[in-house]
């Protein structure tokens, strides 16, 4: 039987697979019908091109439903078969999808959910929007996309894997209001990046890495437990805050705005501390640090870490020219090296009351008056005290506590008072093997002194370092 254009059009409704369906199971919208007409219920565009030639056009230019010339109007139902259910599941699930247009995109826009991962790049647009997609079960990427200035996820609730922007030089912004799990968050060169919404709050995600973008704020992440936290040169952003418990991998800030404050007050372990470039921090309930912990060039004047009872690697305590006030009031026992070196302000290392045991070497270099170790009686590596103070005593150092011998068992003592050196060689009994003591002449001979002073470089102060440490490897190296 022909049907006439106008009957097959209010027909087209009721049709699945070439077959008509009944009026009670499928009730068929409005349909307007006329030149510049389009058909509502399948959302594509009717073009009337001449007044006895219409083409029926998919916004997809892959599908067409519809063609006509004159009064004749032919039905692809290889189309329609393609859209049935077991058809678009199919088309959802199909591992990895390559986009580079919005006509690729908007391809999946008929799935809510998505088995695979989503790879964008090279796209020449300038808005991302995955429209009803609402869930991702691998990645989302972006990367090589100049032009893009937004990304827009409306429904996009969850990603399985990595959410990844890369070298995106021209996106300001990201919306992602529906967002709250993602296995982990990796945003690297997005440089006028200044708005991320995430209205309803990243609930679930392991790991997080924003590095160069011009975001002035990180928060919003209500979960406990991440790998890894990575925040780094985002010359703009000033708020650090999150209530996370514990940190398996790394926890690292660094070279973001000057006035950054980074606010942890819930962190209560970590594997491994970074914190660099820091105007203000609270880790009041940290408890235990299995690996390392540094604080390096930060602009805080307080340190305070009053539950901290344990560092299993290295504490270093770096550069901080502003700090004034430092407390470790627990902490029994470091497992690696303790360094505290050129921060200007401290004249006294007075701040660890119960610190028993040092696993590795230790070196204390700057204006330092004393150096108050009440409840140390192991250090297992070398020893490098140098204080700018001709008053400063090295007697702790060089002589011992009692008659136990010297708390340094790692093979050699330098400590340096003013103009005064202080060498000695220990065995590990902390008994002495050999001791020297030499004036240090301060004419001509400054590169064997070092000045530490209000306004040291950190290339000098690095020049120190390196120097101390080759001293203590060749010390150990000697003792072993």
């Amino acid at each position: 039987m022909k049907l006439s254009t106008l009957a097959l059009l209010a027909a087209l409704p009721h049709i699945y697979n070439g077959a008509m369906v009944s009026e009670n199971n499928h009730q068929a919208p409005k349909v307007l019908f006329s030149k510049a007409s389009y058909l509502n219920r399948y959302n594509h565009d009717i073009i009337a091109e001449e007044q006895n030639k219409v083409s029926y056009r998919d916004e997809n230019p892959k599908s067409n439903l519809l063609s006509s010339n004159g009064d004749k109007l032919q039905l692809n139902t290889s189309e329609i078969n393609n859209n049935t259910p077991s058809a678009v599941s199919a088309q959802c699930s199909q591992g990895n999808y390559q986009v580079s247009s919005t006509a690729e995109l908007e391809q999946l826009y008929q799935c809510d959910n998505i088995v695979g991962s989503v790879h964008i790049s090279n796209y020449k647009g300038s808005v991302i929007d995955t429209g009803s997609i609402q869930t991702i079960s691998g990645d989302l990427s972006v990367s090589n996309a100049s032009s893009l200035v937004k990304i827009n996820v409306p429904n996009l609730a969850s990603i399985g894997g990595t959410f990844s922007l890369k070298e995106l030089t021209s996106l300001a912004s990201i919306s992602a209001p529906s967002l709250n799990s993602v296995d982990s968050i990796n945003w690297k060169v997005l440089p006028i990046l200044s708005t991320a919404t995430l209205d309803k709050g990243i609930k679930q995600i392991r790991s997080i890495t924003i590095s160069d973008t011009s975001l002035t704020r990180v928060s919003g992440f209500d979960v406990a437990t991440l790998n890894t936290l990575n925040l780094n040169n985002n010359r703009f952003l000033d708020i650090i805050s999150m209530n996370v418990t514990s940190i398996k991998e790394k926890l690292t800030i660094s070279a973001n705005s000057k006035n950054a404050i980074a606010l942890f007050p819930e962190l209560k372990w970590a594997n491994n501390i970074t914190i660099r470039d820091i105007s203000s921090i609270n880790l009041s309930n940290m408890e235990k640090v299995d690996e390392s912990m540094e604080f390096i060039s930060n602009n805080f004047k307080s340190l305070k870490l009053p539950k901290l009872e344990s560092v299993g690697g290295t504490l270093s305590i770096i550069e901080n020219h502003n700090l004034k006030e430092v407390e470790f009031n627990n902490i029994d026992e470091i497992g690696g090296g303790l360094m505290i070196v050129n921060n200007t302000m401290i004249e006294s290392v007075n701040f660890f009351p119960k610190l028993s045991s040092i696993g590795g070497a230790i070196e204390l270099l700057g204006s330092l008056k004393e150096a108050n170790f009440s409840k140390l009686r192991l250090v297992k590596g070398s020893a490098i005290i140098q204080s700018v103070y001709e008053s400063f005593d090295c007697s702790l150092w060089t002589k011992g506590l009692g008659d136990s011998g010297s708390i340094v068992r790692g093979g050699k003592i330098t400590c340096i008072s003013g103009s005064m050196k202080h060498d000695m060689n220990y065995n590990e009994n902390g008994e002495i093997l050999d001791e020297s003591i030499t004036s240090i002449e301060n004419s001509n001979k400054s590169s064997n002194r070092f000045r530490f002073s209000n306004d040291a470089s950190a290339a000098k102060a690095n020049i120190a370092i390196k120097i101390f440490t080759a001293i203590a490897m060749t010390a150990l190296i000697q003792y072993l």
